[in-house]
């Protein structure tokens, strides 16, 4: 019997920052315990530019060469070689504070995005959908939401009842899905302290795994444990040890709470864990084969750029004005007649902004002006909201 290598799958990273959208300076590396599935399965992966080819050994009939089981999963880390990935990236978790975004193919995130100067292109997104805008309650800045077509970003405290098509509360993104706000999860690796509303002196521990074909967490991943202490204590530690990384629901005298397991020896915390699963029961689109048979799947994942208050800062005042032709921009200088502060914050971006001008009362009108720098950013606070500001000092 003939065998080759067929593409099984790839995951390409994208990000808004980025005048392509290709997301650089990431790596995507497989867990420990995938890389022995890789192994064991005849698998080959790489990493070209901004994605990850995976391919398997097949037979004739393009099915892999040993056959999978349904509940065959591999995990993969997304680790960056960027110092300022944190600041050009819509800040959605925290490295510091032991969040990571989980991403997966039961997502079930099927999207369709324009692509110019016509058309569209259908994409299966890893990332969950960003969540639907309700009117009734109060967003803070940077929250995104969709309308059901496109997806907004908060630029300022909202009250209720505040419309989306309101554009001194919300910025249009476009027709995209970004990992965001409902991707984040914790993320712990041989131990996890765990705290229960009740009170009790005897814990039972429970480990569950998701199930492929419902996408619910109720798949039992260890034996049960039970902890006993002398005296009444509502916090525990919960062992992980055994786990493969992934994502688990751990259940402690029936409170329940989800946290992403990673492997012990990965030292830094990644920006995402990817989870697939061969087989998706609640979304067949969404496994890895067809039929079996290996099918050159992509799967997405795309980073929201981060958007910032943009200050000019002038020696003297002789500049009295900061303007953007285009009318993107406006800025005010009615705290401090030296300092030109953008009124509402704006994403940041490779693609530089030649529309900016200040005037000065000697020259004239001056541009283009230099753009917002990622290299530093300082935090300001406009009203009851706190927004990260990028500034840059005018020799003028």
């Amino acid at each position: 019997m003939n065998s080759s290598y067929k593409i099984v799958f790839r995951i390409e990273m994208l990000h808004d920052y980025y005048r392509e959208a290709k997301a650089k300076n990431l790596q995507i590396k497989p867990s420990a315990a995938t890389e022995k599935l890789f192994r064991n399965y005849d698998i080959k992966w790489k990493q070209l530019d901004h994605q990850l080819i995976v391919a398997v050994k097949t037979n004739n009939a393009g099915e892999p060469a040993k056959q999978w089981p349904d509940d065959l999963r591999f995990v993969f880390y997304i680790v960056t070689e960027n110092g300022l990935f944190d600041n050009i990236t819509h800040s959605n978790y925290q490295a510091g504070k032991k969040e990571t975004n989980w991403l997966s193919n039961f997502s079930n995130n099927p999207f369709s995005e324009p692509v110019l100067p016509s058309g569209t292109i259908n994409k299966l997104y890893l990332s969950k959908p960003v969540a639907a805008h309700v009117a009734a309650t109060i967003y803070k800045p940077g929250r995104l939401v969709t309308d059901g077509t496109d997806v907004y970003e908060c630029l300022k405290t909202t009250s209720n009842g505040t419309l989306i098509s309101d554009s001194s509360f919300w910025r249009k993104r476009g027709k995209r899905q970004f990992v965001a706000e409902q991707d984040v999860a914790m993320v712990h690796a041989a131990r996890y302290p765990f705290t229960v509303a009740v009170p009790a002196k005897e814990f039972v521990i429970k480990h569950f795994g998701i199930d492929p074909q419902t996408g619910l967490f109720n798949k039992e991943a260890k034996t049960v444990i039970i902890q006993k202490f002398e005296t009444v204590r509502t916090m525990v530690d919960v062992s992980l040890q055994g786990l493969d990384a992934g994502k688990y629901r751990i259940d402690v005298n029936g409170e329940s709470s989800s946290i992403v397991v990673k492997d012990p020896g990965l030292v830094e915390t990644p920006v995402a864990v990817i989870e697939l699963h061969n087989k998706v029961g609640n979304a067949p689109a969404f496994s890895l084969l067809d039929s079996g048979k290996a099918v050159d799947r992509m799967f997405s994942l795309r980073f929201c750029n981060k958007s910032v208050l943009v200050k000019y800062i002038a020696k003297t005042n002789d500049v009295t004005s900061v303007q953007d032709s285009a009318a993107a921009l406006s800025f005010s200088n009615a705290v401090n007649p030296l300092e030109f502060i953008s009124t509402t914050p704006f994403p940041l971006s490779e693609v530089p902004i030649r529309t900016l001008s200040f005037t000065s009362a000697i020259h004239g009108n001056i541009s283009p002006l230099p753009n917002a720098s990622a290299s530093w950013l300082s935090q300001l606070q406009q009203g009851s909201d706190i927004y990260n500001c990028s500034s840059v000092y005018l020799n003028h």
